[in-house]
């Protein structure tokens, strides 16, 4: 083999790797709620997502259980609407309130979702054997704690 060809393999044999590596180096921790929790339970067997409201100011909670399907169905849905990056640090914007939600299916809680602020959340995933936690940034333009108000009454 002559030494101009061997360099051009070589040369296309380390874009292929680079780009390879670059790729799995991107999409690294990247992922939607509907794929972290969503798929892993069934929507029919959530009995009740329990929503918690803790104001920073006066450490007062506020709690409210939706146990009707639709309302669920609804829940998930503006979930669903979440695109996430995994973290392993919490850079909390601190907000008026922060928010918790349960999922429960056939009255066993499966989800733990922790809200520290508009684009911070921790979600303890029960159906995991080892590392149920896990941290992760939102990562589409999505204010969950719009949607998240419309349940409490001001």
């Amino acid at each position: 083999m002559k030494t101009k060809p061997k360099i051009i393999l070589i040369s296309i044999t380390f874009i292929i790797v680079l780009s390879i590596a670059g790729l799995m180096y991107f999409s690294q921790g990247k992922a939607s709620f509907n794929e972290i929790v969503t798929e892993k339970i069934s929507l029919t067997d959530v009995s009740q997502i329990k929503i918690s409201r803790l104001s920073y100011e006066t450490l007062e909670t506020e709690e409210i259980v939706v146990k009707e399907p639709d309302e669920i169905n609804s829940i998930m849905t503006i979930l669903n609407a979440m695109e996430l990056k995994k973290t392993k640090t919490l850079d909390i914007q601190r907000d008026e309130y922060t928010y918790e939600l349960i999922i429960k299916e056939n009255l066993e809680n499966k989800f733990g979702i922790s809200f520290f602020d508009k684009n911070t959340l921790e979600i303890f995933d029960d159906t995991k054997t080892k590392n149920k936690i896990s941290r992760y940034e939102i990562e589409n333009d999505y204010n969950i704690y719009e949607e998240l108000q419309t349940f409490f009454v001001e």
